[in-house]
């Protein structure tokens, strides 16, 4: 495996241009150096299960443990900005030739490639250090690592992990205890963990009433947890991930979205090509598809193609939830006729309907269900509330779900 010194991690940060993407890092950066503040290194677990989010969490890690890096965004002008700094130009209607503005536009020009230059340097000069990491860039200071094992993980998932763990020295603790939650309990006994940082997102099945501060739930061993990058969408992870240039498991590569067991685990078809083999994950345009290699149906079959990657061929059986909206409705005023026209259609489709709720208007109400919804489905679809009423507030309720806001 190629190890990504940690100031090459730091270079690509500072040259991430995605504005919404930069304030994402310096916010889990922020978290991270938080619960550094709050807890002990030997007090502290990270869980690296080898996917694509516990890959980011890692070496946000790595850079939140060297407080000595600079992380001072480069800032490139936007071609909006561009536009702009040219209308207020000709709105002024200063002429072009005037010695004063061509100086000024000139040193810009200079100052932008001054950085790009800057930025280059600072890869490549990372890119040669690559075969020379030093000792005191191995492992994570003394916080632990630990990884669980199970009977159905993909064999590149445990390379991946292995490789990993020897090419940064993490000293990774490999659970094979055949019940999760006492397996739990007994290595956060002996390793004395107050807190695990894990690559939690919003929408990942267990997320449901998470915060970036957690603890433990009821019945589970007491312990917080920290989610650096709960809000991080699908785009988000992949974006830092080329950015920064770090190496991932191999079956992203051959269309894999998101990672399970080989037996509930497909490329997504949404990658398909037409030749029968996957776009890589990075390629998938809409990140709500990101689950959608999940299959239902036990069956392992043939490799892949190409790579080596193991592939499971099932029926998949795509799961919607429907959820009906409005004091109308639930006070008997008006007859919902959506559900069974719903429910028809989409099972003439190949879909299943698991769950149909009925919610007032009650923002609050609707974020809370679609949010459970969309944990467990494929699709949420709304019905009785989207329209032109003025007291409408499912649009609010749906970005409250998914902690956005409505923009008109």
């Amino acid at each position: 495996m190629q190890v990504i010194p940690v100031e090459q991690v730091a270079a690509g940060i500072r040259a991430i241009d995605d504005t919404v993407l930069r304030g994402k890092v310096q916010k889990a950066l922020h978290m991270l150096h938080r619960t550094l503040e709050l807890y002990r290194l030997p007090d502290i677990s990270l869980s690296f299960n080898g996917g694509k989010d516990s890959t980011v969490l890692l070496h946000l890690m790595r850079v939140a443990l060297r407080p000595d890096l600079d992380l001072t965004l480069v800032q490139f002008p936007t071609h909006h900005q561009q536009l702009q700094e040219l209308s207020i130009q000709e709105d002024q209607q200063q002429p072009p030739q005037q010695p004063r503005n061509i100086a000024q536009e000139q040193r810009q020009l200079a100052e932008h490639v001054a950085q790009q230059q800057q930025m280059l340097q600072d890869l490549q000069q990372c890119n040669k250090q690559q075969n020379g990491v030093s000792h005191s860039e191995q492992g994570l200071g003394g916080l632990s690592v630990f990884y669980f094992e199970r009977a159905d993980d993909f064999p590149e998932v445990r390379e991946f992990v292995r490789e990993t763990d020897i090419a940064y020295g993490l000293k990774t603790h490999f659970l094979t205890h055949h019940d999760f939650k006492a397996g739990l309990e007994e290595f956060l006994q002996e390793a004395g963990t107050a807190a695990i940082v894990l690559g939690t997102r919003r929408g990942d099945p267990n997320a449901e009433g998470q915060e970036y501060f957690c603890p433990s739930s009821a019945g589970w061993p007491p312990f917080m947890r920290i989610n650096p990058i709960l809000d991080w969408s699908y785009a988000d992870v992949w974006g830092f991930l080329k950015a920064c240039r770090l190496p991932y498991c191999c079956l992203y590569d051959h269309g894999y979205t998101s990672l399970g067991g080989v037996h509930n685990t497909l490329p997504n078809s949404a990658l398909k090509k037409s030749d029968g083999t996957f776009a890589p994950a990075h390629a998938l345009a809409d990140g709500r598809l990101e689950r959608s290699g999940r299959a239902t149906k036990q069956r392992r079959s043939e490799s892949l193609p190409s790579g080596g990657a193991a592939s499971v061929t099932s029926s998949m059986s795509w799961v919607a939830g429907i959820v009906v909206i409005g004091d109308e409705i639930l006070s008997g005023k008006v007859e919902d006729t959506n559900t069974p026209f719903l429910c028809k259609k989409l099972h003439d489709i190949g879909w299943t309907v698991c769950k149909v709720s009925f919610v007032p208007d009650d923002i609050a109400v609707i974020a809370k269900e679609v949010a459970a919804l969309s944990s467990s489905c494929q699709a949420v679809v709304t019905s009785g509330g989207v329209g032109p009423t003025l007291d409408d507030v499912t649009m609010e309720g749906i970005a409250a779900a998914f902690g956005v806001d409505v923009i008109r």
